[in-house]
């Protein structure tokens, strides 16, 4: 095709399961461009751009391929969910993608009569040659996404979303607010391209451990103090499994979240009598945990309409909160890399503000502008989208609930806890503990026994 340089010399010397060759390296600014020139036209072009090509140009090849088809099928269906449905899977295919591209292109440039045979007879040899050539700290990170996906994609499954049918009710509100013309830019450049590149940008810090355990490989990604820094591929940290033990406790508690908003709509749009009969509702589905994961809601929880109390007293979207928890934590594992050169780093920068006439502000700006912050471009990006997309749902859903607005969203924060301890303070100073506390008992805080 032209499109890369032959890397056929570096294969040519293959013995089985040997050692990953060098992927060429160009101007990812100039891939558009040229991918357009010279467009692949076959199963074999797309094989050799994979083969030949730098990680992040595959990925590319990825988005337009699942923006394209996401939007022609919610053109000809007219629903407008097709992201919706594929959400749970993306940002670990890309991850999946980052973390054995080296090897899958690899086997894949190899002639077929030299392809080593991938069966259950030599699977020691198999999973041998992928631990010995894979970044375990990506292998951990792909694995707190596996059971990050595996959490929506239930939770998803239990609501419906996989049915062919299902559509998000925000789309139909949307449809009736806006003209038909705006609503189809909306989709191709917000709903079908926006959110898949969001979903690749999430998915970047796994590329960056790419990038730091293959220095000499993808050097050009790198600057070169960030080079200079990468420790060897020891394997994880302690700080990495910290990491992953707070990304696991986020999918937990969006599961319990989950359970628990589960329990309550089922319970409230259950026929009265069967309701009455019902005291309690478990939390859990399929009887998993104990069984003191449950809840008895009352009269005044079913007047009041949504759930106010456990989570929700610290955060009016839990489940949202810690899916942004998530990603954060996700891009921090990057940076933990980077760790042996900070506290030189700061010694640095201290001796720079004890030497130098600048205010030590201006120095201090200028040494966090050298951190690498693009791994959090992702979760920034999903953080904007979920206010955004919160902020739509309430209003959608507020005007339902009259307690909702005139003590809930003034009392709780829409996501973080600290927001709404300012919350408290403010209500305290402004109105006075006694106001407060009046709000505080309209959402049950204050209840000593249910009804």
């Amino acid at each position: 095709m032209g499109l890369f340089r032959s890397t056929t010399s570096t294969l040519s010397t293959y013995s089985k399961f040997s050692s990953i060759p060098k992927l060429p390296f160009s101007d990812i600014q100039s891939f558009p461009e040229t991918l357009l020139k010279s467009p692949p036209r076959s199963l074999a072009d797309l094989q050799y751009i994979y083969t030949h090509s730098h990680p992040l140009y595959s990925a590319f090849l990825l988005v337009v391929w699942n923006s394209a088809w996401t939007w022609l099928a919610s053109e000809i269906t007219g629903n407008l969910s097709q992201v919706d449905r594929v959400w749970t899977f993306l940002p670990v295919m890309y991850t999946i993608h980052f973390t054995f591209q080296p090897l899958i292109a690899h086997y894949l440039s190899l002639a077929s009569d030299n392809r080593p045979p991938i069966t259950l007879k030599n699977y020691e040899e198999i999973v041998s040659y992928i631990l010995a050539h894979t970044d375990h700290r990506q292998l951990l990170m792909l694995a707190t996404q596996l059971f990050w996906s595996a959490r929506l994609s239930f939770n998803a499954y239990r609501r419906g979303f996989f049915h062919p049918n299902s559509e998000d009710y925000r789309w139909e509100v949307l449809r009736d607010k806006v003209p038909k013309f705006l609503l189809k830019i909306f989709n191709i450049l917000f709903i079908a391209i926006a959110q898949n590149v969001l979903l690749l940008g999430i998915a970047l810090p796994s590329y960056y451990l790419l990038v730091q355990s293959n220095p000499t490989l993808y050097s050009s990604a790198l600057s070169k103090k960030d080079a200079q820094a990468l420790k060897t591929n020891s394997g994880p940290t302690r700080a990495d499994w910290v990491l992953a033990g707070a990304c696991v406790a986020c999918v937990i508690g969006e599961y319990l979240s989950d359970g628990i908003q589960q329990a309550y709509q089922s319970w409230k749009h259950t026929p009265d009598e069967k309701r009455a009969k019902t005291k309690t509702w478990t939390v859990l589905p399929f009887g998993l945990g104990p069984k003191s994961l449950s809840i008895t809601w009352g009269e005044t929880d079913l007047r009041r309409g949504f759930v106010s109390e456990g989570l929700w007293s610290y955060s009016r979207h839990p489940a949202f909160a810690l899916e942004q928890s998530f990603w954060l934590l996700q891009g921090l594992f990057p940076l933990v890399h980077l760790s042996s050169s900070v506290p030189s780093g700061f010694r640095q920068l201290r001796n720079q503000i004890a030497s130098s006439d600048r205010p030590g502000w201006e120095l201090i700006a200028g040494s966090a502008t050298s951190v690498p912050w693009w791994p959090f471009a992702g979760a920034l990006g999903l953080m904007s989208l979920f206010i955004a997309s919160t902020l739509f749902t309430e209003y959608i859903t507020s005007p339902k609930y009259p307690a909702y607005k005139r003590a809930y969203q003034r009392r709780v924060g829409m996501f973080w806890p600290l927001d709404t301890y300012l919350k408290r303070i403010w209500l305290s100073c402004t109105d006075g503990n006694f106001a407060r506390r009046k709000l505080e008992t309209e959402l049950g805080w204050s209840k000593t026994k249910r009804d």
